[in-house]
C-alpha cells in the first residue's frame, strides 16, 4: 500500500497484490497445520517512511526467504507499480480540476449498487440450496452447504451446515469466503457494470465460525483456495433452476492445481518455481465451456519457455486431454495434460496443491461431469496431492487437469457440435458412444 497525496493532501492510497516466490515457513503448501509454519507474519509495517527504506525490515524479510534476490525485485517492482500509480492518479485530479476522489467514489459506488440492486430484484424471492463435497484432505472429506436467499433487492448467500475447520491448509478466511461469494454474483447477474465497491454492498455472506470458510485462529491457510474456488459452483447450483441462463456448470480448474518446485538448480543457486496452468471451464446456456481457462480466477499460463529458462526442468508435453469436458447440450471446457522432466544435480521438493482427484466438476441441468484431476510420476507412483515430497532428477511427473462440466442433457447436443468434436480430437469415438449414443 502506498498513499497518494495531491496538493499536499492524502487523498487516498495505491495497493498491489502479487504472488511471492517465497514467503518463508513452509513455502506453498496445504499440509501445514498452524498458520506460524506457512510463513513469515508481517504485520502492517512501513517499507518506506518519506521515501526512506527501513532495511531492518528488508533484512528481517530477507532473511527468512529462500531467493531473496528474487522475493526482492518483486517487491521492487510492486512499490514502483504503486508509485506510478500514485502520480498517475495526482495528475487526473490536477487535469480535472478535483480536489480528492471523493465526490467521484461515491457517484461510482452509488452507480455500481444500483445496477447490482436492480439485476437482485429482478431474480425471483426465496431460498434456493445446494450442496457440494470435494477431497479435502486424506480421508476429511469437506463439504460445503450454501443457501442464497432473495429479498427484494438484497442477497445473502449463507454457508451454515459447510464442513468444521481443520488442521490443515484448505481453510479459507472469511474475507476470502466473501471476496469468492460475491464475484460469481456479479459475474452472472450483472456482468458489464465496471465493478467497485458499491457492486457489493447489497450482498451479505455468512459462514459460521469455526467452520472452513470462517476458520478461529490460528487454523493453516496457505492453501485457502482449494475451498475457496468450490464457491462460485455451489452457488450457481443453488440458482440453476431459477437462473438457467445466467449460471456455468462448475469449472475443472476450479480450484486450481499448482505444482511449486523449489532446491537447487544447475549452478547450486536455489530457486522457487510454480507451473500455473489450468483445467476447463464449465460449460455455459450458450456455448461450449473455454478449455483450460482458469474460473474464478483471471490466473493465465505464463511462457513455457521463460519457465524452462529460470528452473533445471523440462516441460516435454502441455496438450488437451480429450474426452475431459463434461458431456452435455454443451460441453465442459477440456483440461490439458502436462509432463514435466527434473535435471536438476539433486532432487527438488515438489509442493501440490490439488482438489478434483475424487470429486471432479459436476455438470448443471442435467449435464455430466468433466474429466478428474490425476497425478502420477514417470515410476508409477502417485504423489500426495496436497503435499509435499521430493522428486528426483530424472524423474517425470505427469499432470493431467480436470475438464469442467456440461451443460443441459447430451442427448440434445448439436450433431454438427459433436461431429466437429470428434474430427478435432475434443472426444474419441468410445466417448462418443458412451455419453451421447452416437459418434
Amino acid at each position: 500500500m502506498t498513499p497518494i497525496f495531491h496538493r499536499d493532501r492524502l487523498v487516498g492510497f495505491a495497493g498491489c497484490i502479487a504472488h511471492s516466490p517465497d514467503v518463508g515457513g513452509a513455502l506453498w503448501s496445504a499440509d501445514c497445520r498452524e498458520v506460524f509454519e506457512e510463513g513469515i507474519r508481517i504485520p502492517p509495517t512501513r517499507l518506506l517512511r518519506e521515501g526512506v527504506r527501513n532495511e531492518e525490515l528488508v533484512e528481517l524479510f530477507l532473511s527468512n526467504v529462500r531467493v531473496p534476490n528474487q522475493v526482492m525485485g518483486d517487491l521492487e517492482a510492486q512499490l514502483t507499480s504503486n508509485q506510478v500509480c500514485a502520480s498517475r492518479v495526482a495528475e487526473f485530479l490536477e487535469d480535472a480540476g478535483l480536489a480528492d476522489l471523493q465526490g467521484l467514489g461515491r457517484a461510482l459506488h452509488a452507480r455500481a449498487d444500483r445496477a447490482m440492486r436492480l439485476a437482485i430484484g429482478a431474480v425471483p424471492d426465496g431460498t434456493y440450496r445446494s450442496s457440494i463435497e470435494a477431497d479435502g484432505f486424506d480421508e476429511a472429506i469437506t463439504r460445503i452447504q450454501c443457501a442464497v436467499t432473495v429479498s427484494g433487492e438484497r442477497m445473502v448467500i449463507d454457508f451454515a451446515g459447510t464442513s468444521p475447520q481443520i488442521d490443515r491448509g484448505i481453510n479459507c478466511v472469511l474475507n476470502y469466503t466473501h471476496a469468492y461469494s460475491v464475484y460469481p454474483v456479479k459475474c452472472a447477474l450483472d456482468p458489464f457494470t465496471p465493478r467497485n465497491e458499491g457492486s457489493y454492498r447489497a450482498i451479505e455472506v455468512l459462514a459460521p465460525e469455526g467452520s472452513i470458510l470462517n476458520p478461529r485462529f490460528p487454523a493453516p491457510c496457505s492453501a485457502r483456495q482449494l475451498t475457496g474456488h468450490l464457491l462460485a459452483g455451489a452457488i450457481y447450483k443453488a440458482l440453476a433452476d431459477v437462473l438457467p441462463d445466467k449460471v456455468i456448470a462448475e469449472c475443472g480448474g476450479a480450484p486450481t492445481m499448482r505444482a511449486l518446485f523449489s532446491g537447487l538448480d544447475r549452478n547450486g543457486d536455489r530457486f522457487s518455481q510454480i507451473l500455473f496452468a489450468s483445467g476447463g471451464m464449465g460449460a455455459c446456456p450458450h456455448r461450449d465451456g473455454l478449455p483450460t481457462t482458469a474460473f474464478p480466477t483471471n490466473a493465465g499460463a505464463g511462457s513455457i519457455e521463460a519457465f524452462e529458462s529460470v528452473a533445471p526442468l523440462v516441460v516435454w508435453r502441455k496438450q488437451l486431454r480429450p474426452d475431459s469436458g463434461g458431456a452435455g447440450r454443451y460441453r465442459g471446457g477440456l483440461g490439458q495434460e502436462a509432463v514435466i522432466e527434473v535435471r536438476a544435480p539433486e532432487p527438488l521438493r515438489l509442493s501440490l496443491l490439488s482438489d478434483r482427484r475424487d470429486h471432479p466438476a459436476s455438470g448443471v441441468l442435467g449435464g455430466a461431469s468433466g474429466g478428474a484431476a490425476e497425478i502420477s510420476m514417470s515410476d508409477g507412483t502417485r504423489p500426495h496431492p496436497k503435499s509435499r515430497t521430493m522428486i528426483a532428477p530424472g524423474t517425470r511427473l505427469v499432470m493431467r487437469y480436470a475438464g469442467g462440466g456440461g451443460y443441459g442433457p447430451p442427448s440434445q447436443r448439436d450433431a454438427a457440435a459433436l461431429a466437429a468434436d470428434l474430427r478435432d480430437g475434443y472426444v474419441t469415438e468410445g466417448a462418443a458412444q458412451r455419453h451421447y449414443g452416437r459418434g
